[in-house]
């Protein structure tokens, strides 16, 4: 029985070390979504502009571009798979971590307004948990945040082989194509060719889930809380058709009602009908957000306070 304790004390105690080691690693990345992380749940730099939304805001807006033509710091915060409660949760953590930004920019994506999702990528976040205010929130998403923080043997099965591959091309400074497609300032480049795989269901009329309407107003309730001008937008998508196009008039017509201005780009003549700039129906490649991005320029600088568009560049 002793020697049963013994082993079992030396096991759980590797485990630890392992998972500590990880999490270390990943939290210390000098490139991938890791150093995204990074960068918005544990640095405390300031930006004037923060872009939160799902992976529609982090491959649409080319956040080094919008940077060099506005004089603007403006941080890409936008993560693959995130819902409205988990964008809410993310710019929760920002107000708290970062210094008042003067503007929220929220990408909203019409496909994941349908959807209520509970599940979390325990991976990405596991090496930041011990924020506590961030663990506290995610884990009012995903319960399983919490078992992954307190319990080595739960938290290093996220990992996996792959988290042990990863770790060790961190440590050895050899990024794979994934982790340079993030850059410095929170946008992701694909340069992936169009998948139709990725092709989601649009034949039927959009139904917004209240749950996820109930967080759109916590986002917005939060920004003026803290007196952060919000503005909403719509970034393309391919070849949108009748249900998405009105999906978009409705929730644009949504916050009007509540004074949030809210930019539909749904369709833009010489985008949105070229195969080329999407890498799948909802997500710009590199080539795509560039030319977006040149076209929200114009449109920050009408909706933008005077005080943010002095020092844009001509």
């Amino acid at each position: 029985m002793k020697r049963f304790i013994v082993l079992l004390s030396l096991s759980l105690g590797l485990v630890s070390i392992i998972c500590f080691s990880l999490n270390y690693t990943f939290r210390n990345a000098p490139w991938s979504i890791y150093k995204k992380f990074y960068q918005i749940f544990t640095d405390t730099s300031y930006y004037d502009v923060w872009v939160i939304g799902s992976s529609r805001a982090e491959t649409a807006f080319e956040t080094n571009l919008l940077s060099q033509k506005t004089n603007l710091k403006i941080f890409n915060a936008g993560i693959h798979g995130a819902k409205t409660q988990q964008s809410f949760y993310v710019l929760k953590h920002i107000l708290h971590q970062h210094p008042s930004p003067q503007l929220i920019l929220f990408d909203l994506d019409i496909h994941n307004l349908e959807e209520v999702d509970t599940i979390l990528n325990i991976e990405q976040f596991a090496p930041f948990l011990s924020h506590q205010e961030l663990r506290k929130n995610l884990s009012k998403i995903d319960s399983r945040i919490t078992y992954a923080y307190y319990l080595p043997f739960y938290g290093i099965t996220f990992y996996g082989l792959r988290g042990l591959s990863k770790s060790f091309r961190i440590l050895t400074n050899n990024p794979g194509r994934y982790d340079t497609t993030f850059q410095i300032s929170g946008c992701y480049h694909s340069h992936t060719d169009y998948q139709k795989d990725h092709y989601p269901d649009t034949t039927h009329p959009f139904k917004f889930h209240s749950f996820n309407l109930m967080y759109l107003d916590s986002i917005i309730s939060i920004c003026q809380k803290n007196n952060i001008r919000l503005l909403a937008t719509i970034s393309p998508i391919y070849q949108a058709d009748f249900n998405l196009k009105s999906a978009a008039a409705f929730i644009q017509k949504y916050l009007q009602e509540k004074k949030i201005k809210c930019l539909d780009f749904t369709n833009i003549s010489g985008l949105s009908n070229n195969i080329f700039y999407f890498s799948d129906k909802y997500h710009l490649k590199f080539e795509g957000s560039v030319l977006f991005t040149n076209i929200v320029l114009d449109s920050l600088k009408q909706q933008l306070p005077q005080t943010m568009t002095d020092n844009f560049k001509r």
